[in-house]
C-alpha cells in the first residue's frame, strides 16, 4: 500500500526510506546513499541498502549464515 504525506516524499529503497543523511552525503537512487568528497586520495564510503526474499518462513537462520559468510569473505 503506498504511503501518504510527508513519508510519501522521502526516497526509498526496497522498504527503506531514507528520512536524514549526515552533511556531506547524496542519496543515489536504487542504491542508498553515498559520501561526497573533494579530498585528494580520499575514498567515499558508501552505504547500500536493498531488501532479499527467504527461500521460506523458517528461511532466517539459513540466510543470516549466508550473510556473514559473504561479510566474512571481505
Amino acid at each position: 500500500m503506498p504511503q501518504s504525506g510527508v513519508a510519501a516524499r522521502f526516497p526509498s529503497v526496497g522498504r527503506w526510506n531514507v528520512t536524514a543523511m549526515p552533511g556531506g552525503w547524496l542519496y543515489v537512487a536504487g542504491f542508498g546513499i553515498r559520501q561526497m568528497t573533494a579530498a585528494a586520495g580520499t575514498v567515499a564510503a558508501s552505504v547500500g541498502v536493498g531488501q532479499d526474499s527467504l527461500a521460506s518462513e523458517d528461511g532466517l537462520a539459513e540466510y543470516i549464515e549466508k550473510q556473514k559468510k559473504l561479510i566474512g569473505n571481505y
